[in-house]
């Protein structure tokens, strides 16, 4: 019955395949791109994108990358080793210092392609897993160079990029840093001016009242700040 809806679905692509091929020809425009495996890539043609607003290709570019973001879910819920396999063939794939034109470097290519059409090691449509036209032996030798020469180095880069990340959201966008160094100035600044004083007067006077402000400053310190920081977020979002 697989075999079946397979089958029928080649047939009727086929003459979409055959009407994109052939309106390469009149417009100029190659509607057929990348073929392996099984698979035949298409190219798909946006008449207009050029008179769109600044704003609007801005959005759509967002739109883009939100869906790269979203590629890694497709994964991780297509299978549970996923994520692991695609970061180490891709890591192979582009530090890959031998023949790129061996057969285990076109046939590595090749599954690769497979795993990013499919989000994953089994077929988009039949839902068989891929094997890989190399050996084991050959990926491991691969794996193996690939760590004595760029092992330390892509360790470090992995620890750090999470803090590049941030970083650059911090200083390229916006005054949030800049906020940020204010606010905590000011914080600073008003508890040293203000706690010093307050904390002579409560302790050297005996004023009218003393035990109960004691008591209730006590008591705004029973509270860990993770109970304060929404309604500190919205208040600040609203001024």
């Amino acid at each position: 019955m697989k075999k079946t809806l397979i089958t029928a679905a080649l047939c009727m692509a086929a003459p979409t395949l055959a009407d994109a091929q052939s309106a390469t020809a009149d417009d100029g425009f190659r509607y057929t791109d990348e073929q392996f495996a099984d698979i035949q890539m298409l190219r798909y043609r946006v008449d207009g994108f050029e008179r769109l607003s600044l704003r609007e290709k801005t959005f759509i570019y967002y739109l883009q990358e939100a869906a790269l973001s979203g590629r890694d879910i497709l994964f991780d819920q297509n299978g549970r080793y996923n994520l692991r396999i695609v970061r180490l063939l891709e890591a192979v794939y582009t530090h890959y210092r031998g023949d790129r034109r061996s057969a285990f470097f076109t046939a590595l290519t090749t599954y690769l392609k497979r795993v990013w059409f499919s989000s994953g090691i089994h077929h988009h449509y039949g839902c068989e897993k891929f094997l890989p036209a190399f050996s084991a032996d050959d990926l491991r030798a691969a794996l193996a160079i690939q760590f004595i020469e760029h092992g330390r180095r892509d360790f470090l880069r992995s620890c750090v990029a999470n803090y590049r990340l941030v970083g650059q959201y911090l200083f390229q966008r916006g005054r949030a840093f800049f906020n940020t160094i204010l606010l905590v100035l000011l914080s600073v600044l008003a508890h040293l001016t203000v706690n010093p004083l307050a904390a002579y007067a409560l302790s050297r006077f005996r004023l009218h009242g003393t035990e109960k402000i004691l008591l209730f400053l006590l008591a705004t310190m029973a509270f860990p700040t993770a109970v304060t920081a929404i309604p500190g977020f919205l208040l600040v979002r609203d001024l």
